[in-house]
């Protein structure tokens, strides 16, 4: 008996063991560099899926439209009972020996049907504007992709920016700490007065402030950045990227904007549909002309499945002329034309915005190095100030009002050089999205 409840205590006790590694390992941190980040957005983000699916209706769309050009080829089988039949109905006057209704009888015919298009000028044009159509289709969800890619490089380096001011934040904390412990050990020796431990106290209780708004900023910012990435929102993230300045060259304004041209997909978009609208333009145009068809078919005839002795078929050639159709064919032509001047417009001022994009990327990247080159020499300077601060307080100099101004200084400084840099990472990816080159970023 006390083997058997031994054993029925292990089988239990043995899975837990079992699963225990395994939960261990789902909880571990999730290693995450930029490009691993980018990713896994395109892998899981709803709107990369949603314009993929868009583009295989774009293209089914396309497949329907051509397929008014192809064969048709058709079979068809029927096996009719006929009760009665009045040949007088017909046109048939009476056959000597023949009553005029005559049934019942059988008729059975199987039979096959090829269709063909010889010449449909506006079904062909209309094919073409739909293979255009999928094609912006294609190019948008490409345009896509690259905007999901911008906003998880934007999330990221928002959440670099957040881990990078909490550290800040941190370091400001103890230094605040440490100096009010400096300004109580000198009150106590007589050195200082009371009101520089209740300045200090004031500062280390601000420090504690911007802590705590720095902690909510990096939950604020992990919590985006994993909704993005789509990864359980408890799971910790490790980013591996290092939020640093470095110098790069700006290349010149004309170079950037022809690349810029030819690049972004927005403006092969428009040239897409600037296309299709005038393909569209052009089959309601020759909608006017005249087309021709082919049809043909070949069967068997006779009273049942058994009984078929006969076989039939037929051979034509099918013109149609439209003579008057109410204005119909003006009006989808006065639309198209409207559409097509439309889609033109569009795509000339989307020309102009792209000119101006490139523009002022070009002038943030200037601004943004600016930045982080004065706000690294601020700091610099700060630190110096507060060095100095300090030595003359603990000489007894002064009171620490040149500390905590100092130190309120340095903070910041710190924080203006965190934005600084991550408006410099910004500004490289706004570049990007302005150059159309986002897919090949690399922070």
């Amino acid at each position: 008996m006390k083997m058997k409840k031994a054993r029925r205590l292990a089988a239990p006790l043995l899975s837990i063991l079992m699963i225990l590694p395994v939960a261990a390992e789902d909880k571990g941190p999730l290693v995450l560099g930029m490009k691993e980040a980018i990713a896994l957005s395109l892998q899981t983000q709803v709107d990369v899926k949603l314009a993929r699916a868009r583009t295989e209706e774009a293209r089914a769309r396309a497949i329907q439209s051509a397929s008014a050009l192809l064969p048709q080829l058709i079979g068809t089988a029927s096996q009719t009972r006929i009760y009665r039949e009045n040949l007088a109905a017909m046109g048939f006057g009476a056959f000597p020996g023949i009553p005029p209704l005559i049934g019942p009888f059988n008729v059975f015919d199987a039979r096959i049907r090829l269709t063909q298009e010889l010449l449909d000028v506006g079904s062909l044009q209309t094919a073409g504007a739909a293979r255009r159509t999928a094609e912006a289709s294609s190019i948008r969800e490409e345009l896509v992709r690259v905007q999901m890619a911008a906003a998880t490089a934007l999330a990221y380096i928002e959440a670099l920016r957040a881990g990078k001011a909490r550290e800040t934040a941190r370091s400001g904390v103890e230094l605040a700490r440490k100096l009010e412990t400096q300004a109580r050990d000198q009150n106590e020796a007589g050195s200082a007065a009371g009101i520089d431990v209740a300045r200090a106290r004031t500062r280390t209780a601000e420090e504690n402030l911007r802590l705590v708004q720095a902690e909510f900023a990096v939950r604020d910012s992990d919590v985006r950045l994993k909704r993005l990435i789509g990864v359980p929102l408890n799971r910790t993230l490790q980013l591996t990227d290092p939020l640093t300045f470095s110098e790069r060259e700006i290349p010149p304004l004309d170079q950037s904007t022809a690349l810029a041209l030819g690049k972004r997909a927005e403006l092969r978009i428009a040239d897409q549909e600037l296309l299709a609208a005038e393909k569209t333009l052009s089959a309601a145009r020759w909608n006017r002309a005249p087309s021709l068809s082919l049809a043909a078919d070949w069967g068997l005839s006779g009273n049942d499945p058994d009984n078929h002795d006969r076989t039939t078929g037929s051979l034509g050639v099918h013109l149609g002329i439209p003579l008057f159709t109410s204005g119909g064919i003006s009006g989808r032509i006065d639309e198209a034309r409207g559409r097509r001047e439309e889609a033109e417009a569009s795509r000339d001022d989307l020309r102009v915005k792209i000119e101006e994009d490139v523009l002022l990327a070009l002038d943030r990247l200037r601004i943004s190095a600016d930045q982080v080159k004065t706000a690294e020499e601020a700091v610099g300077l700060a630190e110096k100030e507060l060095s100095m601060a300090q030595n003359r307080y603990a000489t007894g100099a002064g009171d620490n009002v040149e500390v905590v101004a100092a130190q309120t200084a340095l903070a910041r400084v710190q924080d203006a050089y965190v934005a600084a840099l991550a408006d410099r990472g910004a500004a490289r990816i706004n570049f990007s999205m302005a150059m159309g080159t986002m897919a090949d970023f690399r922070f």
